[in-house]
């Protein structure tokens, strides 16, 4: 099994490509088909891995023909040399590469009880934050030391706190579940399971259900489970449930109504079980709860959002599909409707009356008609977006705040002749892999290598920084 960091960087070598050398290429290649359409075709027919690497040899070709052309270096053996010298210096770049779990996705969440924040950041450490004389400190931290990484946001409970984080040795990697009280940080309980926790974490009738992949020695065929963990007193932190699934699921657990939970695989299966009849079946007879279940064409690498009783989610091949809830659970599958964007789509779209707001891995930002799933609008920032936009309101303007990769936390109006315009950004160089934070005056937002950044909302000023793992003020 190729580590799915591999295939992360992967894609970012493709999107590297498509940015910094496209449009010199374009100019100089004429394939019938782009490289990123290559690319859709390639990983829907081959499947995700031999598809990234199809294109990435594709790419290769297609950046090298420029250089034989300049050169006339038509002859076939010359050809042939240049090819593999630059297929030998991309493979010693690839193999230079740091494919270990990066983490940092992890959204700072607020206390609303307390003036207390939580975020786990790129070691693999959960934090209490607390503000002194309007300074942001420490409070306490777990564990003291690195411990892996974690893709996680902390889930708040009354008195405590729940996080997940995950390392890897090789190929085999292990998880750690725990709950920590919230005035001391103090373990209440953990569980170390052989798996690799993924992002979305869910707490429905006092159980925490967890989406992990299986290890490789014992799974050979890259299935998972849903883990269910009592929350319960006097079974607190036992392992209850595990639920299998077909294909590793990247996006975690997702949860609509009151009692139900839902999952997409990197298979392009759904899956969706009621909580109540998941906790009373015997023997292991999971599927006594399902609701409803259907495999897509294609792997699902987005959030699974349910918005007035409507499905939404997206899959590699860049389709974003609708359904209502009643058809899908009756089998009227002829009713889901699909936008075709030939576009990543990894983060939470945003609901707005009856409009839906798409933000694509680009940059591109699609408002589509929430009833028809057709696009009304498009416009772009024409940067790298990973972490879920949010929105500022008053009471005459709206704007997007969008993470971008490198570009700081860009501002998109939403208003009359001015919408899809950029506003500018609260800057930063930093990798932004994770949701900002309003809190009153003040925007908070957690970066990849375990910084917090405050912004004046007005001014758009950083006006203080906290690096966590090393626990002072930012270099």
């Amino acid at each position: 099994m190729i580590h799915k960091s591999l295939i992360n960087a992967s894609l970012k070598s493709i999107i590297f490509y498509k940015r910094a050398m496209s449009p010199y290429v374009s100019g100089q290649c004429n394939f019938s088909i782009t490289c990123s359409e290559y690319a859709q075709k390639t990983i829907s027919s081959k499947g995700i891995i031999k598809g990234l690497f199809l294109s990435l040899a594709r790419i290769i070709i297609c950046s090298i023909y420029p250089i034989i052309k300049r050169f006339n270096l038509s002859n076939k053996k010359i050809s042939l040399k240049v090819f593999l010298f630059f297929s030998l210096l991309f493979i010693i770049c690839i193999s230079c590469t740091n494919f270990s779990p990066q983490g940092g996705w992890s959204n700072v969440v607020k206390d609303t009880d307390q003036e207390e924040y939580y975020v786990i950041s790129d070691e693999g450490r959960l934090f209490q934050i607390q503000f002194n004389d309007q300074i942001p400190m420490i409070n306490w931290s777990y564990p003291e030391e690195e411990n892996g990484t974690s893709y996680s946001t902390p889930i708040i409970r009354q008195n405590s706190v729940i996080g997940a984080t995950y390392k890897c040795k090789g190929q085999t990697c292990t998880g750690d579940i725990f709950e920590l009280d919230k005035v001391s940080g103090d373990v209440l309980w953990k569980k170390t399971i052989p798996s690799k926790i993924n992002s979305n974490l869910i707490v429905i009738n006092d159980t925490l259900f967890v989406a992990s992949l299986n290890n490789e020695k014992e799974d050979k065929i890259n299935n998972a489970s849903i883990y269910m963990i009592s929350l319960k007193k006097g079974a607190v932190g036992e392992i209850i449930g595990k639920i299998p699934t077909e294909g590793e699921m990247w996006t975690g657990v997702h949860s609509y109504g009151e009692k139900n939970i839902i999952v997409g695989t990197m298979k392009g299966m759904i899956y969706s079980y009621n909580v109540d009849e998941l906790l009373s079946v015997k023997d292991k007879k999971y599927s006594e709860a399902l609701i409803f279940s259907h495999k897509f064409p294609h792997a699902i690498n987005s959030p699974l959002v349910v918005h007035n009783k409507r499905l939404f989610f997206a899959d590699i091949a860049g389709n974003f599909y609708s359904i209502n809830l009643e058809d899908f659970k009756n089998n009227q599958l002829d009713k889901i409707k699909i936008l075709t964007t030939n576009e990543w789509i990894i983060n939470n779209p945003i609901f707005l009356n009856d409009e839906v707001y798409l933000f694509t891995l680009n940059g591109d930002i699609y408002v589509v008609d929430f009833d028809t799933n057709e696009v009304k609008d498009k416009f772009s920032i024409d940067k790298i977006v990973v972490g879920d936009p949010i929105i500022l309101s008053d009471a005459s303007d709206q704007e997007f705040l969008i993470p971008t990769e490198k570009n700081g936390i860009e501002i998109v109006s939403n208003n009359g002749f001015e919408r899809g315009s950029s506003l500018g950004n609260y800057p930063t160089d930093k990798k932004l892999y994770s949701a900002p934070l309003i809190n009153g005056r003040t925007l908070l937002i957690h970066t990849e290598d375990g910084e917090i950044l405050f912004f004046n909302i007005k001014s758009r000023d950083l006006i203080y920084c906290l690096d966590l793992n090393k626990g002072s003020v930012c270099d």
